[in-house]
């Protein structure tokens, strides 16, 4: 295997970050390959320019007519052969300057408007226990998030990684986040039940003969519920849609307002 010199290799870097841009400025590969190939040369003709970019002489041509259409290339009167040259790459970079600065502009609405859009419904799904710690600390980072309702049997939910999820709720509460739960009656017996005020939350356990009835934990948040299983597969699915948010809510109320 050839190794490539650390300028050659610097070189290569330096191409494909350039191919990157003109792709992002709009040029497909063929246009680039031409593009590049013109830049090195400086003047050449279509026999020259399909050599160096390794395009054929006929395709050669009419993305040289392309590029002239865009602006970015020119012909240049050479004896009666036809030459091309490259436009002060200047304009390319002007142009690319102006619209990061345009999207630095509008970046704030942009993110608002996907924020506060009201009608944008969405599904993720998480796999494993690595993805179910990430989506938890996923909730500590949403913006404005002051309370959110949750079933659960914690006893189940502490087990999947008892520090993890212990921290968790300790840095929720930090965060000022309140939690109103309904809980298995096998979790009543839970170190941190004692704490429950200072972990912000409130909490209503479930009859006795009902233990066992949450088979999942699910998460009931201003936007978005969460649906956590444990049982047979580690699996977590996050909806985005505010009617399902409205229906696991209600369910939740009433089995609030009737648990004593």
């Amino acid at each position: 295997m050839t190794k490539l010199s650390s300028n050659q290799n610097h070189t290569h870097m330096n191409n494909e970050k350039i191919t990157l841009a003109l792709n992002g400025y709009g040029l497909d590969s063929k246009e680039i390959k031409v593009f590049l190939a013109l830049l090195e040369l400086g003047v050449g003709n279509g026999h020259e320019i399909a050599s160096k970019s390794g395009i054929i002489r006929t395709t050669t041509y009419s993305v040289l007519e392309e590029l002239i259409r865009k602006g970015l290339v020119t012909e240049v009167k050479k004896g009666r052969i036809k030459h091309y040259t490259i436009e002060d790459p200047r304009k390319i970079i002007d142009e690319m300057e102006e619209r990061n600065n345009l999207i630095k502009q509008v970046k704030g609405d942009l993110l608002s408007m996907y924020q506060t859009a009201e009608h944008r419904p969405m599904v993720r799904f998480y796999k494993g226990l690595s993805a179910i710690k990430e989506l938890h600390n996923n909730i500590l980072k949403e913006k404005g998030l002051k309370e959110y309702d949750i079933l659960t049997a914690e006893t189940d939910w502490l087990q999947l990684d008892e520090k993890f999820f212990s921290d968790f709720l300790q840095r929720r509460a930090d965060k000022g986040i309140k939690t109103r739960l309904i809980i298995d009656s096998k979790s009543i017996n839970l170190k941190h039940q004692k704490k429950n005020y200072d972990l912000k939350r409130e909490v209503k356990y479930l009859p006795t003969e009902h233990q066992g009835a949450f088979t999942s934990e699910i998460y009931i948040m201003p936007r978005k519920v969460i649906f956590i299983a444990e049982k047979k597969e580690l699996l977590a699915v996050e909806i985005e849609s505010m009617d399902i948010v409205e229906a696991q809510r209600f369910m939740f109320n009433f089995l609030w307002n009737n648990i004593k």
